[in-house]
């Protein structure tokens, strides 16, 4: 991690042998002395776009500033990008906080040829900072790190449909998890997903994630899920499913439903279009 604690000690010291108050160094930052305050107790550190500043303030250079502190040579590649320096992947999520989200995706896609991933987590820390252009580049790079679909769901959103099957269909789908097939549900078609389900059947035992789900299954495939067990649909999921199942299964469901908890009229007009006219009279009898 960065030593903002040693940092902050040389802030200070040099603060103070300029013989200035904190107050003072605010104002000539630009910042409130709540800031500079920080900055000495080692709290957070200055953006690192504005250390030339305050390093001309304090009469020392960046190299005085951060000391044998290893990150050193990522902040000059900040400061003054030099094509093709290696980076370790991890200075830039722990400097993160220091750096302007535009200069650290820039400073990602000038880098990303020579940047050093050692793990997955490193990926899914960066990506969200980057245009689709640079995180499909990184992750192309750094393939080898994807190994699971659970880990890989989870930037699936952030890049192409056509990346997005290439890897797919490299990894394996056994057991996948409820979140890893909602989240690629959007992006792999009805044949895709309905392996993934096959291969992770423990998804299938929730109401709420078939619900959630049959959007994006083929409707006879979400028949033959809905025939297998006996679901506990709230209404509001009962109402997510209707626009995908065959009228008949639908008014079997409702009134299964219906049985335990009656529907009134209010929901029953929400359910309207899905049912035929002579249910839904005969529903609203019993409601009413």
């Amino acid at each position: 991690m960065f030593d903002t604690q040693k940092t902050g000690e040389i802030i200070a010291q040099h603060r103070r042998q300029k013989n200035m108050t904190q107050m003072e160094l605010a104002e000539e930052m630009s910042v409130s002395f709540q800031a500079v305050s920080s900055w000495e107790r080692g709290n957070t550190m200055p953006d690192i776009s504005r250390l030339p500043q305050l390093c001309s303030i304090l009469g020392i250079s960046i190299d005085q500033l951060l000391g044998d502190n290893p990150y050193l040579p990522t902040v000059h590649q900040l400061l003054e990008p030099q094509q093709n320096n290696a980076i370790p992947a991890q200075h830039l999520i722990d400097l993160e906080p220091a750096i302007k989200p535009r200069d650290l995706s820039e400073m990602i896609h000038q880098n990303r040829e020579s940047m050093f991933f050692e793990s997955f987590d490193q990926l899914l820390q960066l990506i969200p900072f980057l245009t689709q252009e640079d995180a499909e580049a990184l992750v192309r790079a750094h393939r080898p790190l994807i190994t699971s679909l659970d880990d890989f769901a989870m930037i699936a959103p952030m890049l192409s449909t056509e990346l997005v099957l290439e890897i797919v269909d490299q990894l394996p789908m056994e057991n996948a998890g409820s979140t890893t097939c909602l989240l690629l549900a959007p992006f792999i078609g009805p044949e895709r997903m309905q392996h993934l389900l096959e291969q992770s059947p423990a998804v299938l035992e929730s109401g709420e994630t078939v619900a959630q789900l049959a959007p994006f299954v083929a409707r006879d495939y979400l028949h033959h899920i809905l025939s297998q067990r006996q679901f506990s649909f709230s209404q509001e999921e009962l109402f997510l499913l209707a626009p995908f199942v065959e009228q008949p299964l639908l008014q079997q469901m409702v009134e299964h439903f219906s049985a335990a908890q009656p529907l009134s009229a209010k929901a029953l007009a929400q359910f309207a279009p899905f049912l035929s006219p002579e249910f839904l009279h005969v529903m609203l009898k019993r409601c009413c």
